[in-house]
């Protein structure tokens, strides 16, 4: 008689790996990719951590030639200075919704916000939330520099960004 034969067999280890940059990670990525509107002007230059970012699109947002860039973090809770941070447009909500960010902006046109509030982009206008004088949690999401003048300006701050999310249900 013949005896089976067994195949021992292993199972391989889960292997976890970060969405925007595929670095191995211990367990799964949990976190939430934050999606900041960042000026390409050349106002805006020198960009402000935008080297942190884990992908960065540039593209044309309008029919001339002004053009902004979505920078994409997988973690921007130790980011202390994003920007400078500007206004959203239309193509960054289906770039919100594709990648499932939480869109930092400062501010953008009724019918850019109406679409994302419509179609379920998450999104936070850091201009607007900075300038709480009643909510120290709100003012910490951003802040404006003195070194250049407005609009390029303005900040995201990631430690605050994180602490206003907590407080207020929003994921991370």
């Amino acid at each position: 008689t013949t005896e089976p034969t067994t195949v021992p067999t292993t199972t391989e280890p889960e292997v976890y790996f970060d969405p925007l940059n595929g670095t191995i990670l211990d367990a799964p990525f949990t976190g939430r990719i934050h999606g900041h509107t960042i000026s390409n002007m050349q106002e805006n230059m020198p960009h402000v951590n935008l080297v942190k970012a884990d992908i960065v699109i540039e593209t044309y947002v309008n029919m001339n030639n002004i053009v902004r860039c979505l920078a994409l973090y997988s973690d921007a809770s130790n980011v202390e200075a994003m920007g400078s941070i500007r206004s959203t447009r239309l193509v960054f909500n289906d770039l919100a919704r594709h990648y499932d960010t939480l869109l930092v902006h400062a501010g953008g046109s009724g019918y850019v916000l109406d679409e994302a509030n419509a179609t379920g982009v998450e999104h936070l206008n850091v201009d607007q939330l900075y300038r709480s004088t009643t909510d120290p949690i709100s003012a910490a999401t951003a802040y404006r520099t003195k070194t250049r003048y407005s609009p390029y300006n303005l900040y995201a701050n990631g430690p605050g960004l994180k602490a206003y999310c907590e407080a207020y249900g929003i994921s991370t």
